[in-house]
């Protein structure tokens, strides 16, 4: 109540209008335009904005300018080489040449351009020496002797060279056939000159040495036929084709591999006199020692097979190659033999020559 008594109070109570008059009067009335607002001309101008003002010098382009250097950092070095003093011209000695030790090398190894046997190989050629010398003639002498005696067949001096040449054949080849074909295969680079004249001056050593020994031992013994040279001469006389075939052929292919390869060239690089000495005096003891078994007064014989043995080791020491030495001993034992079988065929007789063989 009391509100509606201030409602009374306050304000007077609208009264309510049709809904058509209402619209009525709104159709009735247009809306009244609202008029623009008026601004200043000023307002409606275009604002530019000024651009920022700077010294002119910030303007201009900025050229790049290099640092300057001083004249002398911008010239060219040039390489300038160094100064080397002249050194003296004195002859500088040249090094030594070291021999290399054998016992480095395979069993046909190369020393410089020769092939030579290596430690090895001479220890077994040493232990081979003595059963070339003696234990294989005293073992095949005995053994042919009772096949004869149970197959009914003769020995002959002959025979038992054949039989003996033939088995050291088989055993060089064995033990040392590597290095004969690598020192035949060597012959490519070591054939020169030297292979013309060296053996004509061990011929020359050969020949006039045992001229000089012939005559020694005749003046000390009376004679200069040792009794093993009888002996090739009355075997070059029974079967001479079979002799010469020996003497050319197995005889230096069997003593050159043991005086010269097994021997001489491995003392050579040690001593060149040793090796001359021991080499000559086995060879020329390989020569006499069975006739001295009966007769000790044939080691006198022994100077007649130095001067050949000396001629030999010369060949080979010269060629460096043991088929230079084989060269050598094949003309000596040609010469001598062929000389015989052309006596015999004379039936003449000539003591100075099987003295060469």
């Amino acid at each position: 109540m009391e509100n509606q008594n201030n409602l009374t109070e306050n304000q007077t109570p609208q009264q309510e209008t049709p809904l058509a008059e209402t619209q009525q009067e709104t159709v009735q009335t247009p809306p009244q335009a609202i008029p623009p607002q008026m601004y200043p001309p000023q307002a409606y101008q275009p604002q530019m904005y000024p651009p920022p003002m700077y010294p002119p010098q910030a303007y201009q382009p900025q050229m790049y300018q290099p640092p300057m250097y001083p004249p002398q950092a911008y010239q060219p070095q040039m390489y300038q080489p160094p100064m080397y003093q002249p050194q003296p011209t004195s002859p500088q000695p040249a090094p030594p040449q070291e021999k290399p030790s054998f016992g480095k090398m395979n069993m046909f190894g190369y020393l410089w351009d020769e092939p030579i046997l290596n430690k090895k190989g001479v220890i077994i050629g040493l232990l081979l020496i003595p059963v070339y010398l003696f234990i294989l003639p005293l073992a095949l002498e005995y053994l042919l002797y009772y096949l004869g005696e149970w197959f009914n067949f003769t020995l002959t001096v002959e025979l038992l060279n054949i039989v003996y040449f033939s088995v050291m054949i088989v055993i060089v080849l064995s033990v040392f056939g590597k290095f004969l074909l690598a020192s035949l295969k060597a012959l490519k680079t070591q054939m020169s000159a030297k292979w013309l004249y060296i053996p004509i001056l061990s011929l020359i050593i050969t020949y006039g040495g045992n001229f000089v020994a012939s005559m020694i031992c005749m003046i000390i013994t009376g004679s200069n036929q040792s009794e093993n040279n009888q002996a090739v001469t009355e075997m070059v006389g029974n079967t001479p084709i079979v002799m010469l075939l020996m003497t050319v052929i197995a005889a230096p292919l069997v003593e050159e591999t043991f005086y010269r390869a097994v021997l001489f060239r491995p003392l050579s690089l040690k001593s060149t006199m040793l090796a001359y000495s021991v080499s000559a005096l086995l060879f020329a003891l390989l020569h006499v020692w069975q006739a001295a078994l009966s007769d000790p007064a044939e080691l006198i014989y022994i100077i007649m097979y130095l001067p050949t043995s000396i001629g030999l080791a010369f060949a080979h020491h010269q060629l460096r190659n043991i088929y230079g030495s084989m060269l050598v001993h094949a003309i000596v034992n040609a010469v001598a033999v062929g000389l015989l079988i052309l006596l015999d065929m004379l039936n003449a007789s000539l003591p100075m020559v099987s003295m060469i063989f």
